[in-house]
């Protein structure tokens, strides 16, 4: 069920619990792909210091190639 591994992802994030939360938001992007929870993975990567955090975004493109908020958020982070 893709909204109860974002609700568990969503608690292991408020959490700090980053591996986790890292777990939780790859399986519920793996069941249904959207971009609020690439978005979700992207912050929990960046904020655990996680490897690729760029990668949930990038994943996130291949099914919505033009996403404003995407191409946003994986440009702001390029530029930082």
């Amino acid at each position: 069920n893709p909204v109860g591994w974002f609700l568990k992802g969503e608690v292991d994030l408020r959490q700090q619990r980053w591996n986790d939360a890292d777990v939780a938001f790859a399986r519920a992007q793996a069941l249904y792909p959207n971009v609020e929870t690439a978005l979700r993975h992207h912050q929990v990567r960046l904020a655990g210091k996680l490897p690729e955090p760029a990668r949930p975004l990038q994943q996130a493109l291949a099914f919505d190639p033009g996403n404003p908020v995407l191409l946003n958020a994986l440009a702001s982070y390029y530029i930082s």
